[in-house]
């Protein structure tokens, strides 16, 4: 039941709203020192709870601590990076390596070439060796290396001849043409294959440049199977 808020004599209402105050004040104290008594009994029943509370991690440390967890990964020796490798080649991942840098030297003296692009790393399959031609997925093409003029060159007539500096870097013609999907490496590649004495299982680069803005090829062995 809700107290009356109005009285007759302003005097008496605020005599009684002292009172009251007064009361609720006294019931707030008892409160107070009761859950106080509480705490302390929670306290010592759970003597790990302050020690727990230090042992946080705020935000910006738990990121510190987690950024050198993910470093520390990088720092394994080089038989765990083996291991770590050969997992990945398991999975299908592939650890791309940067050009030699006697093929990048002969590429810029030489032959005056341009634009150096990666274009696949592969490991040469049953097709790549059997059969006289080496596929390069377009899904699995890197960077683009043709242009538009190539291109329909390419899609209309089926073929384009390019120069391609072997592993020996003698430079021979080649025949680069699309189907279904794939570049292919066509009318020349067995005899780059039995100069080079390619398997199955090695893995290859296929890089690009320009030479006289002329698109050329070049094929790395990076180890063999």
């Amino acid at each position: 039941m809700k107290s009356r808020r109005v009285f007759d004599d302003d005097g008496e209402f605020l005599k009684l709203d002292k009172a009251k105050n007064k009361s609720a004040s006294g019931i707030c104290g008892a409160d107070d020192e009761k859950r106080s008594r509480l705490l302390k009994e929670k306290d010592l029943k759970n003597p790990m709870k302050e020690e727990n509370s230090s042992a946080r991690v705020s935000p910006r440390k738990g990121r510190k601590l987690l950024c050198d967890a993910m470093k520390s990964r990088r720092d394994f020796s080089d038989e765990e990076h083996g291991i770590y490798q050969q997992k990945k080649k398991l999975k299908g991942e592939v650890n791309l390596i940067d050009i030699p840098e006697s093929l990048k030297e002969y590429i810029e003296k030489k032959q005056n070439g341009t634009e150096i692009k990666r274009l696949i790393q592969k490991s040469l399959h049953f097709s790549d060796v059997y059969q006289n031609r080496f596929s390069i997925p377009v899904n699995q093409v890197e960077q683009e290396f043709l242009t538009p003029e190539e291109k329909e060159i390419v899609e209309k007539a089926g073929k384009l001849i390019v120069f391609l500096i072997e592993p020996s870097l003698e430079v021979r013609e080649i025949v680069l043409a699309k189907w279904n999907g794939l570049y292919v490496l066509i009318t020349g590649w067995n005899n780059v294959k039995a100069r080079n004495e390619l398997k199955e299982g090695d893995e290859v680069q296929v890089w690009s440049f320009r030479s006289s803005e002329k698109l050329s090829l070049a094929l790395v062995i990076l180890q063999r199977s």
